[in-house]
């Protein structure tokens, strides 16, 4: 699947991906938040990036 964050650097999309998982975690979230970190993770795995956390 392709998404807009395919398009951002290596270190913008870590910068996301904790973002994101720092408001989850405080429950700071919607469930679209829920989606969006999927997206976020498949845009590091396509740039060769695992994402542990």
């Amino acid at each position: 699947m392709h998404s807009q964050y395919d398009e951002l650097t290596i270190e913008m999309i870590i910068e996301f991906y904790f973002e994101f998982k720092l408001k989850i975690d405080k429950k700071m979230f919607t469930e679209a938040m829920k989606a969006e970190l999927h997206l976020i993770k498949e845009a590091a795995k396509n740039k060769g990036i695992l994402i542990l956390a």
